[in-house]
């Protein structure tokens, strides 16, 4: 069995794989704008710094 590591990726094909098979805290529509993804929400600090992710109920 060969496991793969997401993060792992050496050419396009690979990432555009693994973009339809992971989805990240935030994605992107149509129209490239940010919308959330696995997150249902987020805030970022009053510094810039840190963001803070709300996930989604019944994620696995």
């Amino acid at each position: 069995m060969v496991l793969a590591d997401p993060h792992i990726n050496f050419d396009a094909a690979a990432g555009w794989i693994q973009s339809d098979a992971y989805e990240g805290l935030i994605t992107f529509a149509q129209d490239g704008s940010v919308i959330p993804g696995a997150a249902e929400s987020w805030e970022m600090s009053a510094d810039g710094l840190t963001y803070s992710f709300r996930l989604r109920k019944g994620l696995k």
